[in-house]
């Protein structure tokens, strides 16, 4: 008996999600060998995490939803980690593991999403091979950190499923698919704040690939109780969502706003189509007038392609056989202007371009690719240019996956594919080798630069402490003497000049020391100090640095709300 084109299709539903959880682990399996890297990983997201390096208590849930983690109000990523560390530990493989896992369902949401709404099985599973293998999702999966990219997609993406699920059904059973993709939605949000574009992806969704007749009051009534909830969600939590990636200092002017705008575009595109020489950081320039190339090219280029986008838009709704032609092309396009829109100027930020801002928008740059791969005419054709495509992006993935592996490589990488000043570059290689604990190569790396130029007290502190931990002490104190001496009010190099010389032994400096800011400590610290030196004198040294520990937090911990003017004020005085 022949089989059927719906027999073919149910065959290709059945092999697909293997096919991709496959090559997604493929691709990505490697990456169980990469560690912690000094980018962010070592902040309160994870090494710093507070809710790490301790047992599992139920007092964690309400402590992460009523707070900011590092400056970001994302309680249900914060949380996401809690689990890796309690079946994994600190073990760096196991939230790599989290994050492959969280790819790979992503992926296979992709496929589904994309079948259902399409009615194209083929289509869908081009498309989810093509997000499997991307190289430009490396940053989000390969690092740790990035977990909010991968767990807010995920919900991003369980959130259109479910929905979808419950369009053209009755309406009791809508409504119930409509409040939990709404709740889906704000655990993205809870994640990563820019998943709360899918409301309007949702609504392109239906315009240009739902069931016709349109049901408008349905539409109009879930777009209007989705944006609603998601700028109550704003408001509640402002102060923390705002976070430290936006930055109110930092101003353009109206001509730099624009071309930046443009050229935000331009880059993505070009990173999507041709994934070369990714980078962990992107030197971005601020142009202060219109280049001729922008005037003739880009601004008009881009402006055409969203004009495009709309006209296309307008007769695709006005008429179903074009949508089912064109739909999943526009949506696709929709998905992927759309998916970047949070991540351009629009607010003030200190990163304006990373390849994770890519991993919701690629999607839909891969429903337009895989769409176009699928109309070549030629059956072997078609069939060679999408397995050459797969195949090309799975070695570009394989081979950046090592990158992220440690500190030192992911640096060097950086260094040698960005154009930036000598000193940042031997900044960025001494701060690698020194959280790897390579001192002496970090210390060949600040000597390079002219660190005499640089007035940052906490730079300073770094080296002394590079020097310390190598054994050159006498280098270390110098250093601490000329912080102390321009920085009295500032009492980090105080207290570390005090244990160089209780680590010496040379007590009576140390107490010296003590007395001259001995007005800058509390009654409680004085004493403190007092017994780590009668302490010192009879030898119990594991107890003297048990009471200077507390005594450096105790210091630490008073004097944090003041730390960034007492670190301004020395930085005046260097």
């Amino acid at each position: 008996m022949s089989s059927t084109p719906s027999d073919a299709s149910n065959a290709v539903a059945r092999r697909a999600p293997f096919t991709v959880v496959a090559l997604s682990f493929m691709v990505y399996i490697h990456s169980l060998r990469n560690g912690f890297v000094n980018y962010d990983d070592l902040d309160e997201r994870i090494l710093k995490n507070p809710f790490l390096n301790t047992p599992w208590d139920w007092s964690f849930i309400p402590q992460a939803f009523t707070q900011a983690t590092a400056g970001y109000y994302d309680p249900i990523y914060v949380l996401s980690y809690v689990i890796d560390y309690q079946v994994w530990g600190m073990n760096p493989a196991g939230f790599h593991f989290g994050n492959l896992v969280l790819h790979t369902l992503n992926a296979l949401l992709v496929f589904y999403l994309t079948a259902r709404m399409t009615r194209r099985t083929d289509l869908a599973w081009v498309t989810a091979l093509l997000f499997a293998v991307h190289p430009i999702h490396v940053e989000s999966v390969a690092w740790a950190t990035s977990r909010k990219d991968t767990l807010s997609l995920f919900f991003a993406l369980a959130s259109l499923r479910v929905y979808w699920q419950g369009v053209g059904r009755e309406t009791r059973r809508y409504a119930w698919h409509a409040a939990a993709a709404l709740v889906l939605l704000l655990l993205g949000m809870m994640t990563k704040p820019t998943v709360g574009v899918v409301p309007g992806l949702i609504l392109f969704a239906e315009l240009l690939l739902g069931p016709r007749p349109f049901a408008w009051r349905r539409i109009v009534t879930f777009q209007v109780v989705a944006w609603t909830l998601l700028l109550v969600f704003v408001a509640a939590t402002f102060a923390m969502t705002v976070g430290l990636a936006v930055k109110g200092t930092i101003q353009f002017t109206p001509t730099q706003h624009v071309i930046l705008f443009f050229e935000l575009y331009a880059y993505y595109i070009k990173l999507a189509l041709w994934p070369l020489n990714l980078s962990a950081l992107y030197v971005i320039e601020i142009r202060d007038r219109f280049e001729p190339w922008i005037l003739a090219m880009l601004i008009p280029g881009l402006s055409l392609l969203v004009g495009w986008m709309f006209v296309e838009l307008k007769r695709s709704v006005a008429d179903a056989e074009r949508a089912r032609r064109h739909g999943p092309v526009l949506w696709g396009a929709v998905v992927f202007f759309a998916g970047l829109l949070p991540f351009t100027n629009i607010m003030p930020r200190t990163i304006y371009l990373a390849d994770r801002y890519l991993y919701l928008a690629s999607i839909g740059f891969c429903l337009i690719l895989a769409s176009l791969l699928l109309r070549i005419r030629r059956p072997r054709l078609r069939l060679a240019g999408i397995i050459i495509m797969i195949a090309l992006y799975g070695v570009l993935t394989i081979e950046r996956v090592p990158v992220w592996r440690d500190s030192v490589t992911l640096w060097s990488d950086v260094v040698r594919k960005t154009d930036m000043d000598p000193d940042r570059k031997h900044l960025l290689m001494a701060r690698a080798y020194g959280f790897e604990g390579r001192w002496e190569e970090a210390l060949r790396e600040y000597e390079r630069m002219d660190l005499a130029a640089r007035r940052d007290p906490q730079l300073w502190m770094t080296v002394a402490n590079a020097y310390f931990t190598v054994g050159q002490r006498e280098r270390a104190r110098e250093i601490f003497e000329r912080l102390m001496t321009a920085c009295p009010q500032y009492l980090v190099p105080v207290m570390q000049g005090i244990a160089l010389d209780i680590e010496q032994n040379r007590l009576d400096e140390a107490r010296q020391r003590a007395q001259r800011f001995n007005n800058r400590f509390t009654v409680a610290e004085r004493q403190w100090l007092q017994d780590v030196f009668r302490l010192q004198a009879v030898g119990r040294t594991e107890q003297v640095w048990q009471v200077f520990q507390r005594l450096s937090e105790s210091i630490e911990q008073r004097t944090a709300p003041i730390k960034a003017e007492l670190i301004r004020q020395c930085s005046d005085r260097l």
